[in-house]
């Protein structure tokens, strides 16, 4: 998967599924390696949305995160508010899908 995203690191959508699939990893993992993938998931998320403010599926992803991950795994209730203002300024379905 690292390879794909990689060759693709120009992909907003690219950087979307590989923080979607690490998101499906940490939740079948134990807590020390879903720490791991919950990073991974954050900076993915974060990447694809710099590659393209506007994708939708990614900010509705990192408000996800922001609002299960625990704090020590960089978790803000906050910043998953703001997600939701950003989309409801993109999409109002999904603003209200986020809210």
């Amino acid at each position: 998967a690292n390879e794909l995203v990689e060759a693709h690191a120009g992909s907003a959508e690219a950087h979307y599924w590989h923080g979607a699939a690490h998101g499906m990893m940490a939740g079948r993992s134990n807590m020390f390696s879903a720490a791991g993938h919950a990073r991974k998931v954050k900076a993915a998320f974060e990447r694809a949305l710099e590659l393209d403010p506007r994708h939708v599926e990614a900010l509705l992803g990192l408000m996800q995160f922001h609002l299960q991950a625990p704090g020590f795994m960089g978790g803000d209730e906050d910043v998953a508010r703001q997600l939701v203002t950003r989309l409801e300024a993109i999409d109002a379905v999904s603003g209200h899908r986020g809210r």
